[in-house]
């Protein structure tokens, strides 16, 4: 499925993740290789990989050329944020470790993993899934947004109504997802 990268331009795969529609629609990507020494323009994803003997197939094509995609086995949060990450009608060009990183050739991850800084310094933007949405993940969403905007406390609102104690569990369950307990949040936050 991979085409070895060139380590003295510091290449890495960026894939093209195609548009959707339809949120049931498989998951379909491409790989590109491309150098960060010729600025690329791509979005880096920041996820938590979830259980990594649980997974689903997504389609993925080696290269824009190969006539025949592989179903390629993902982490089922990975295969959810790519059907809610994707685009509606455009293909959207991102980095995400598990696809772009020959994840059972160790020499690749050990020459991949240090270009992780200036991966993450260089995307247009990151985008962080924190899983997908339950009940009240988009309250709790909203909630956070006005704090950031600086909305006082006792203005902040949930629909139509003001905050209630209740109100706030649903942002304490947000921040008890496996995303923030991840070993590179830190990291991926400060770049």
């Amino acid at each position: 499925m991979y085409t070895q990268l060139d380590r003295g331009t510091r290449e890495i795969r960026l894939a093209h993740l195609e548009p959707s529609l339809n949120l049931e629609d498989q998951p379909s990507c491409s790989l590109h290789i491309v150098s960060l020494d010729e600025n690329p323009s791509y979005e880096a994803f920041s996820y938590a990989w979830g259980d990594p003997t649980i997974t689903v197939p997504i389609q993925l094509w080696s290269s824009p050329q190969t006539i025949y995609g592989a179903q390629w086995p993902v982490t089922t949060n990975l295969e959810a944020a790519l059907r809610y990450l994707r685009h509606r009608s455009e293909v959207r060009i991102i980095w995400v470790d598990a696809i772009c990183i020959d994840q059972s050739n160790i020499e690749e991850r050990n020459h991949q993993v240090p270009l992780m800084k200036t991966i993450y310094s260089n995307a247009v933007a990151v985008q962080v899934w924190l899983g997908s949405p339950s009940e009240r993940s988009d309250g709790a969403m909203e909630i956070l947004k006005q704090i950031f905007q600086g909305v006082p406390f006792i203005e902040i609102k949930v629909g139509d109504s003001l905050l209630q104690d209740d109100d706030l569990w649903s942002v304490i369950e947000l921040m008890k997802r496996p995303w923030w307990s991840r070993t590179w949040v830190r990291q991926e936050l400060i770049l």
